[in-house]
């Protein structure tokens, strides 16, 4: 039975009972494995009373934790500094639910407003912050995921002791500039996967490292993911010093006033990560309105990529408006560079209907030139 009400017709007491009841029925038929169905069930929510989060994390005590912290006000209250009613519930929460322990491997915060606001509190006023609060209650922490939470930090800062373990880094609709995520990740000595996705291009004329640091961080990264960025991408990609570096997806948005950013891109991967890289995912968006006379060639996206001989896994989306022509020799090139691959996946959005394809026959020749794609 399902029974639907208007947002106005219920008052707000019996609109929090409601919720509680939702979320004692989801937590009664989901499997203890289906982390992501707990993640999706929290965050429906916009106002969780107390008894409903401790029941819900009482049930799954020993599974991804998730602190689902949905009033908007709260990062409204962090940014000032100041421990607020709703800051004060939170640590409430944090003292008695299990949670937050100094067992707790993985933890996700996720803070649900529709203007996220930068969370600009320094990690030394009497540890009011996210992260002073793992470092006392979880400093052993070693997968953190953060939603819709900026940090704003001065490099000055001391790091947090959590960064001492932290192998796995999300930062998810963030506004913060790339040079300050970088300067908090170059503190992170075991950090080998790192995911980064903007709400929009964050600027980083506020905090810029120096020309010398810049290879001096993440040495041990294997994992990386910058997705919704314009120049970000590249100086991520200059700034990463790592040889274990094995997977990459990047997501590059090119104004017509710099038609070369993925060109560029490309180029620092093939220079530095020619021997490690296994994997790459690459997303390659116009969002100018200029539209070129012809259709560009498919060799201009690929070739600074075809020095990465070891190459298994490739996925390119290019979104071009007048469109790419992908020909017979650029399948010829690909399998003489690409001998490994096991999948490839090639997908073009927008552009001219009329633009040069392979044929079957060239096709094939790909497919038996790359043994791995059959097998796969």
């Amino acid at each position: 039975m399902a029974t639907l009400f208007e947002h106005g017709d219920i008052p707000c007491t019996h609109q929090k009972w409601y919720i509680d009841e939702i979320l004692r029925n989801i937590l009664d038929h989901i499997s203890f494995e289906c982390d992501g169905t707990l993640a999706s069930c929290a965050r429906t929510s916009r106002a969780l009373s107390e008894l409903a989060l401790d029941a819900l994390w009482r049930k799954i005590s020993g599974l991804v934790p998730l602190c689902s912290l949905s009033l908007p006000s709260f990062s409204e209250e962090g940014k000032e500094g100041d421990a607020g009613p709703t800051f004060l519930q939170f640590s409430h929460v944090a003292q008695y639910l299990p949670f937050l322990s100094l067992t707790l491997r993985r933890v996700t915060f996720y803070v649900q407003a529709a203007s996220p606001s930068p969370w600009t509190g320094t990690l030394t006023q009497e540890r009011h912050d996210l992260l002073g609060i793992l470092d006392v209650c979880s400093p052993c922490v070693e997968e953190l995921s953060l939603e819709g939470v900026d940090f704003q930090a001065s490099a000055r800062l001391a790091a947090p002791v959590i960064f001492n373990h932290l192998r796995v880094l999300h930062l998810g609709s963030v506004f913060t500039s790339m040079s300050n995520i970088l300067i908090h990740c170059s503190k992170m000595p075991r950090l080998a996967s790192l995911s980064i996705i903007l709400r929009r291009s964050a600027d980083s004329d506020d905090v810029r490292l120096q020309r010398g640091d810049e290879r001096h961080g993440m040495p041990t990264l294997s994992v990386l993911e910058v997705l919704r960025a314009a120049g970000a991408p590249l100086e991520i990609l200059h700034a990463v010093d790592s040889p274990m570096l094995h997977t990459v997806s990047l997501s590059v948005s090119v104004p017509d006033h710099d038609t070369d950013g993925w060109t560029r891109c490309a180029s620092v991967l093939s220079a530095r990560f020619s021997t490690s890289l296994r994997t790459l995912h690459a997303e390659c968006v116009q969002s100018g309105i200029v539209v070129p006379d012809r259709a560009l060639p498919f060799a201009q996206y690929i070739k600074p990529l075809l020095t990465v001989r070891q190459l298994r896994e490739c996925a390119i989306i290019i979104e071009d408006l007048a469109g790419v022509a992908l020909t017979n020799e650029h399948l010829d090139t690909m399998a003489c560079s690409w001998s490994f691959l096991t999948i490839l996946e090639v997908a073009f959005r927008g552009g001219r209907t009329a633009v040069p394809r392979p044929t079957i026959t060239s096709l094939l020749a790909f497919a038996y030139r790359c043994p791995g794609i059959t097998k796969s």
